[in-house]
């Protein structure tokens, strides 16, 4: 991840996470209700979710599992945050999957501000934010990368 954070910055990413871990799902789930309430281009690109209404948004499993598996990969980034091979691999893998749906670094950096914004009071958001800021811009040059490759 490009420009790594400092070993304070890490610390304090580590500490943070141990505080949103417990609600991280709910904090998930929320963080796409919002985004695919107020964004409705985001939402048509995920074909198990595109034709649900709104407001079954909330209790919609393949929403759920999203969350799920968005939460697993910040929490995979914020337990690993000093080892910049895993942080790579993540950054790759996101890559990876996103790339298909012909979402973008800027199409992240909404749903990553909206999970800031869901995280709630006590939580570092700076930090958040400054991971994010530099995570975000990785997983868009392997994007740029994979679209070169034809992949």
């Amino acid at each position: 991840m490009g420009n790594a954070l400092s070993s304070a910055e890490q610390a304090a990413l580590k500490k943070s996470w141990a505080a949103i871990k417990p609600n991280a799902q709910k904090t998930g789930i929320e963080t796409f209700v919002k985004l695919f309430k107020d964004n409705p281009k985001y939402k048509a690109k995920f074909w198990r979710i595109k034709d649900v209404s709104n407001d079954k948004l909330n209790s919609n499993k393949a929403l759920h599992c999203h969350s799920l598996m968005f939460t697993r990969a910040v929490g995979a980034m914020a337990e690993n945050i000093e080892d910049t091979q895993m942080i790579d691999e993540v950054c790759h893998r996101l890559a990876y999957r996103h790339r298909r749906l012909n979402i973008n670094e800027k199409d992240l950096k909404v749903a990553t501000d909206i999970f800031i914004d869901k995280m709630g009071s006590g939580v570092d958001t700076k930090v958040w934010k400054t991971a994010f800021d530099k995570m975000n811009p990785t997983v868009g040059k392997y994007m740029k990368e994979l679209e070169k490759a034809g992949i």
